[in-house]
């Protein structure tokens, strides 16, 4: 890379590291840190993502419902115009890989996964709450095609990722609503407290009961909390 053109790069990953340290002042109440977190799980759940109109504004920590309201902020309107400049360069030189290339890059497509290793790896500030989601995700749920065929079995059937991905959703909303129940005897917030009313309650987020028994999801849990830096550092 050019000196000229390095010196750009990093004034443009300057411009959205700012604009985030903004978002993070302006969402330091509990219950705004876990409206980020829930905003993440609700789109990582996602198998793809529209570059422009998803994609960014989630890289930028803001709700793509939200996007066409916010977008004649000053600010924002910079660093949207920053990243997507970034972005559209690096999907138009194959280094972000898109799931049809070959149309107009105003219909572009991006799974989760791939633009967030994207941004990591050229070094773009994230927001906290979707670097730790994604980043527990790519560490337990493999890369895989979701709904394959079980030998022997009845048809497709769900696969791990995405019931593993609405564990995960169904722990949020728990902590955002019922955060009490979610304690064990001694106060503090467990994966087996999690998974008890998950299961308790599992009509409420699965079609049918999920493969996971009960030590294996709070085991899952445990690590989820592990990730997040433990009790101590859940926004509620």
């Amino acid at each position: 890379m050019a000196e000229d053109q390095t010196a750009d790069f990093v004034t443009a990953l300057d411009q959205i590291a700012s604009h985030l340290s903004d978002q993070r002042v302006s969402a330091e109440s509990p219950r705004e840190l876990m409206q980020q977190q829930l905003l993440y799980e609700k789109w990582t759940r996602r198998e793809e993502w529209s570059l422009r109109s998803e994609a960014v504004p989630l890289l930028l920590a803001i709700e793509p419902e939200e996007w066409g309201a916010l977008l004649s902020s000053p600010g924002l309107a910079s660093a949207e115009e920053v990243l997507w400049g970034l972005v559209e360069q690096a999907a138009a030189q194959g280094q972000l890989p898109l799931l049809n290339p070959a149309e107009d890059s105003a219909f572009w497509r991006v799974a989760p996964r791939d633009i967030y290793l994207w941004a990591r790896a050229r070094g773009i500030a994230l927001p906290p709450a979707f670097d730790q989601l994604m980043s527990f995700i790519i560490s337990v749920v493999p890369a895989e095609i979701p709904g394959e065929p079980v030998p022997g079995g009845a048809g497709p059937q769900p696969s791990d990722s995405s019931e593993r991905e609405t564990v995960l959703g169904a722990a949020l909303a728990l902590l955002a609503n019922v955060p009490a129940n979610c304690r064990d005897g001694s106060g503090w917030v467990t994966g087996e407290a999690l998974a008890r009313q998950i299961i308790a309650n599992q009509a409420l987020w699965f079609d049918h009961p999920p493969q996971m028994g009960p030590e294996e999801m709070a085991r899952f849990l445990d690590r989820w909390l592990d990730s997040m830096g433990g009790d101590a550092e859940l926004p509620f």
